[in-house]
């Protein structure tokens, strides 16, 4: 497996791992990288790097991103919530979007068909991508609540 290969030539993987979690990852029906943070077998932080370098992504961290209306109502909560992936910005053609699982192509097609924008995805952890999605959701529930006490 590629990604165990290139974590054990970076030292953050012993060799002697590998077959039992080369095991594990071939029988959990997850991604890679959640069975490794799973297990702990590697930092989070130390993984992602490799994963963005594998995949050629961009890093983001998400600490205090703040997404904007427009962007937001591009994509359907619903995709939002069942693919764990968030729209953090637009350049005119291009919606930018964080994914924490860059394995997950359907998940962007899905998201470049609705759209009709090219996507770009950037990576980041879930941890930092559900964080976001319940900032911004706080965020439209209160702009939602003001709107209505000016409407009324």
């Amino acid at each position: 497996m590629p990604l165990l290969r290139r974590l054990v030539s970076k030292g953050l993987l012993s060799a002697a791992d590998l077959p039992a979690l080369e095991a594990a990852i071939g029988t959990s029906g997850k991604p890679p990288h959640e069975v490794l943070i799973d297990k702990s077998a590697v930092k989070e932080n130390d993984l992602f790097e490799v994963l963005a370098e594998e995949f050629g992504l961009e890093r983001v961290d998400l600490a205090g991103k703040e997404v904007g209306e427009a962007v937001l109502s591009l994509v359907p909560a619903k995709l939002v919530h069942r693919r764990q992936v968030m729209p953090i910005g637009r350049d005119e053609h291009i919606l930018i979007v964080a994914v924490s699982n860059p394995y997950d192509m359907y998940g962007l097609d899905e998201i470049a068909s609705i759209t009709r924008l090219e996507v770009r995805p950037v990576l980041a952890s879930q941890k930092e991508i559900s964080r976001l999605i319940k900032r911004s959701e706080e965020h439209t529930s209160e702009l939602q609540s003001r709107q209505y006490l000016v409407c009324r």
